[in-house]
């Protein structure tokens, strides 16, 4: 309490807990009610009477329509030997933010496999009509649905909603209100994830509870709430409510808390913030934090820099020289002073990196000549080649990435599945490692803001599992000539023959033979004595009897149904006679 040292005994808290709970008995919670008085009594008058009733909401159980839906694992329980809890501004587990993003500021290797990973997954960030091609597509929730053509209207509405990361179009309006397109969004978005496992995204209300649009926070500024620590928020109200008059919402509500530099700034609750991770610890102290693979890397990001230093001060930093010089005979200070001054000027290098130390000896050597005794290893290819590879390995396997797609040789000898040179190979053979996975993080992200503006679709990949150049094929051979070209941005023929001419050359022949068909046939001169329908007219001979142009007559089969429904011979079924002369079937 503010202000205020008092230690909170056993006995008050049970009698909190009792009195706090509405489905307890009457009786008890008056018991209950009468036990805390005893126990406060001693120091009630210095105790204002809000913090005496906040002390027994802070032992409330949550409602009782919510237990019923929460596991036990998850509820909140207060710590048994009174520990007062507080709001920590750090990861409570491992390195704090800004160490793991030293880590990956200083490697090079971790800034290339994350920006591979991310370039990867913008290709993914663009509608796309065909299954075989890399996009995104909206669709029902529901596969059996059909989709119908004010549908269509619908899905293109949210697939702008989607690129634009909100229902604002106009990019500089959107500039204007500080958010970002979905292509600046996911590079922001991933290399957070990549680099610290916390991506918060910000979700901006309607009055109705829709996402109107989204922005990414800064992984490393978000920081999670202790749910039995929620008292520490009411204290002083944070800067950006008390700078703008926005409404404190309700501290039992907060999840996570917006810091810089050691201050508060807002509050977030489950309205407006989703926080992702993608590699979920099962530690209950974590508070919900993951596991960033930076903090895994540690050892091995600090032997590879330590490797990497190595070489480059091997030609800067390195005053071994590379062996002794001897000069035999008999030489006067003027001669050594002359040959020390030539030989520093042709043979010292960069920061005495080839500078040799000279002796001189009287005799020796048959009187007169010189020697050189190498005492350093030659300099001709990086030290720890190996073990920089393996390195490199370890690095690209915990991300789920072959090093041959940063360009490094791999570790082990056999033949690289990325040799291909189209694109699609490389795409191919990774995608099951750590692209896959990292679409269906970013999938499951959208999906969820999505639901809140229309739960009925969702957001699905295309092009990602499934042959692409066979599904293409398949797809085109289904096409016609006038549908491929304006596929490829070109007119389809005038010509409606050669516009709907198939592209399958198995289904060519069956077409041609089909206008060979159409053209064979002639329309059928007009008849007087046949309708619209091509049935003989009445005539006035009786109920059921037609006459037609040279005096022949027809009669409708006695024994059959006026107008059968058959599908070989039409709707009717007519036969010829000579009238008082009719055969036993109708026909003669």
């Amino acid at each position: 309490m503010k202000g205020l040292e008092w230690h909170v005994s056993s006995t008050l808290q049970a009698a909190s807990r009792v009195a706090g709970r509405l489905d307890a008995p009457p009786d008890e919670r008056a018991d209950a009610l009468l036990q805390a008085a005893k126990e406060v009594a001693p120091v009630a008058k210095a105790i204002p009477v809000r913090e005496i009733l906040a002390l027994a909401k802070a032992y409330e159980p949550p409602p009782q329509e919510d237990l019923v839906r929460m596991a036990k694992v998850v509820l909140p329980v207060e710590d048994p030997a009174g520990t007062s809890r507080t709001i920590w501004l750090q990861r409570p587990v491992g390195l704090d933010f800004p160490q793991l993003r030293r880590i990956v500021q200083e490697d090079p290797v971790l800034k290339a496999i994350i920006w591979t990973r991310i370039h990867q997954v913008q290709r993914f960030l663009r509608p796309s009509a065909q299954e075989w091609k890399p996009g995104f597509r909206v669709r029902f929730r529901d596969r059996r649905r059909p989709v119908r053509p004010e549908d269509e209207a619908r899905f293109a509405w949210l697939e702008n909603y989607l690129l634009s990361c909100g229902a604002e179009f106009d990019p500089r309006r959107r500039r204007a209100l500080r958010r970002d397109s979905l292509w600046d969004w996911v590079a922001k978005h991933l290399q957070d994830s990549l680099s610290l496992d916390a991506a918060p995204v910000e979700l901006i209300p309607t009055p109705s509870g829709r996402t109107h649009g989204w922005v990414h926070v800064d992984g490393g500024s978000v920081y999670l709430v202790d749910p039995l620590a929620t008292e520490a928020l009411e204290g002083e109200v944070p800067e950006v409510y008390r700078h703008y008059g926005l409404d404190r919402p309700d501290p039992d509500q907060v999840v996570a808390v917006l810091a810089r530099e050691g201050r508060v700034i807002a509050y977030y609750t489950h309205e407006d913030l989703l926080y992702r991770v993608r590699r979920p610890r099962t530690e209950p102290w974590t508070l919900g934090y993951g596991q960033p693979e930076p903090e895994d890397l540690l050892k091995i990001v600090t032997g590879f820099l330590n490797a990497l230093t190595l070489n480059l001060r091997g030609f800067s930093h390195n005053s071994v020289p590379k062996g002794i010089l001897t000069l035999y005979g008999d030489f006067t200070p003027e001669d050594i002073e002359q040959f020390k001054a030539e030989w520093d000027a042709y043979v010292s290098g960069v920061n005495n990196r080839w500078r040799v130390p000279v002796l001189f000896a009287q005799g020796g050597e048959s009187q007169a000549g010189a020697s050189f005794v190498p005492i350093g290893n030659e300099f001709n290819e990086m030290y720890f080649s190996k073990w920089m590879t393996f390195l490199v390995a370890i690095k690209a396997a915990l991300y789920g990435m072959d090093p041959e797609e940063i360009n490094f040789e791999s570790f082990t000898a056999r033949p690289s599945t990325l040799s291909g040179s189209d694109t699609e190979e490389r795409l191919a053979s990774s995608k099951d490692k750590g692209l896959w996975p990292l679409l269906q993080f970013l999938r499951f992200t959208l999906n969820e803001i999505l639901y809140t503006v229309d739960p009925e679709v969702e957001l699905d990949w295309t092009g990602l599992e499934m042959d692409q150049q066979a599904s293409k094929q398949d797809e085109e051979k289904m096409l016609t000539l006038g549908e491929f070209r304006q596929r490829r941005g070109e007119a389809p023929p005038e010509d409606p023959v050669l516009a709907n001419a198939p592209m399958n050359p198995g289904f060519l022949s069956l077409y041609l033979q089909t206008l060979q068909g159409k053209g064979q046939e002639e329309p059928p001169p007009p008849d007087e004595g046949v309708n619209r329908e091509g049935k003989p007219q009445p005539s006035e001979h009786g109920p059921g009897e037609y006459e037609d142009e040279e005096g022949g007559r027809w009669r409708a089969e006695p024994h059959r149904p006026e107008e059968p429904e058959d599908d070989l011979f039409g709707k009717a079924y007519w036969a010829l006679e000579a009238f008082g002369e009719v055969e036993e079937d109708g026909l003669l």
